[in-house]
């Protein structure tokens, strides 16, 4: 019923159609260089639109549109599983805090609250330079521990929520332990 949901779901979808078929799809082998005769370092060293090659090539020679195309496939990657593991991080430490409380939840949202405080971009960063060999499993990783304090919050809000709730104090007065 809302027109912005569905033209962000129409994108969504449209963008993961993409990336599943995009090496059928690409118009040239992405790690060819089939322009590299025309790039010259001083006069042009981006091969602009030309037929067959609508974004150009880049400095290398190779197609523009097969290399976005196919890379494509790699964000989706990096984006479902960075947010799989910042939820799974954010799950452990939200129920951790929210259901246990006490001296557990102060230990663990100090934590939270100084990973916050760290501008997520040079966090982030800062991660990703501590892997000895960069991949792309170090960006995942990299990703998913910013997104980790935002999915500890909100899951902490929700079971603490729920700790007051009716249903917990009914049975709480039938005798039944919180712990």
């Amino acid at each position: 019923r809302n027109p912005i949901f569905l033209l962000g779901l129409a994108i969504t979808i449209a963008f993961i159609v993409l990336a599943i078929i995009s090496p059928f799809i690409a118009p040239h082998d992405p790690a060819a260089n089939p322009l590299i005769d025309q790039v010259r370092p001083q006069s042009n060293p981006v091969p602009g639109p030309q037929p067959g090659f609508p974004l150009g090539a880049d400095p290398q020679g190779r197609d523009l549109l097969s290399r976005l195309l196919v890379g494509s496939r790699q964000t989706l990657i990096v984006g479902v599983f960075a947010t799989l593991g910042g939820l799974a991080g954010g799950i452990l430490l939200g129920t951790l805090a929210g259901a246990l409380g006490g001296w557990v939840d102060s230990v663990v949202m100090r934590a939270v609250d100084v990973m916050l405080s760290l501008p997520s971009l040079l966090l982030a960063v800062s991660i990703a330079t501590l892997a000895q060999r960069p991949s792309q499993w170090t960006v995942i990783t990299a990703i998913a521990v910013v997104n980790i304090p935002i999915f500890a919050r909100l899951l902490r809000g929700s079971m603490l929520a729920q700790r007051t709730s009716d249903h917990v104090l009914a049975a709480r007065a039938l005798g039944v332990k919180p712990h």
